[in-house]
């Protein structure tokens, strides 16, 4: 059955009010959150504890993710790993550096999880994809269809290596500043670094989908 162009526009807008709530939520729980805590924190007890503590909304949000699609991806592992050595340095050590440092093995991780994935079945930003799209039977089907397209796979995978690569510099950048500002100031810096990278990595996602697809569609047409 064809689904009418009110069905499809009322689909769209379904799934751009998921994205914004998506959207909303990580940067609440990445970002806000984080600085709230640490910002109530500091100074009333150690760095190492303030930061950890501060990084309890992101790793809620993995585990919840992890609930939800009942599996454990190369993500979501790295989130679980992340918070074991969060507790880790807190019980051990008195380096608040170790706790930021383990931000950044984060991001390399997450920068291999990306660039790795193009050698896989199927990248990362697709399974991304099916996940927003939902687990509706024929819907998963038209994404497997979209998948065998070549073309498909060749900008996904090349989106792929930009988010890596994108992590790559955000793990680079965020390494420098740990050992040349304040402790204390880059626990402030830290979960904005993360906001303009993914913004900007999102930002440049959403145009480039939206140029290849009308590339796709002048292409057809010719």
């Amino acid at each position: 059955m064809v689904a009418s162009t009110g069905e499809l526009e009322a689909q769209a807008a379904a799934k751009r009010k998921q994205m914004r709530r998506g959207i909303l939520k990580m940067i609440m729980m990445n970002i806000v959150f984080p600085i709230i805590i640490y910002s109530v924190l500091e100074g009333k007890v150690s760095l190492v504890l303030a930061l950890a503590l501060s990084g309890i909304p992101p790793a809620l949000e993995g585990l919840e993710n992890i609930w939800k699609n009942k599996k454990v991806d190369a993500i979501a592992a790295i989130v679980i790993l992340s918070i074991v050595f969060s507790i880790v340095v807190v019980l051990l050590t008195s380096d608040p550096k170790l706790i930021l440092l383990k931000d950044s093995i984060q991001t390399v991780f997450f920068g291999i999880g990306f660039g790795g994935s193009v050698f896989m079945s199927e990248n990362i930003i697709w399974r991304y994809q099916r996940q927003f799209a939902g687990s509706d039977p024929d819907v998963q089907a038209n994404l497997d269809l979209q998948y065998a397209n070549p073309k498909v796979r060749e900008v996904t995978n090349f989106m792929c290596v930009i988010w890596a690569i994108g992590f790559f510099v955000e793990a680079g950048i965020r390494v420098t500043l740990i050992y040349t500002i304040p402790t204390a100031i880059l626990g402030y810096l830290s979960p904005i670094i993360l906001l303009v990278v993914l913004g900007s990595l999102g930002i440049w996602s959403y145009w480039y989908a939206r140029y290849t697809r009308r590339k796709f569609l002048q292409e057809s047409h010719e």
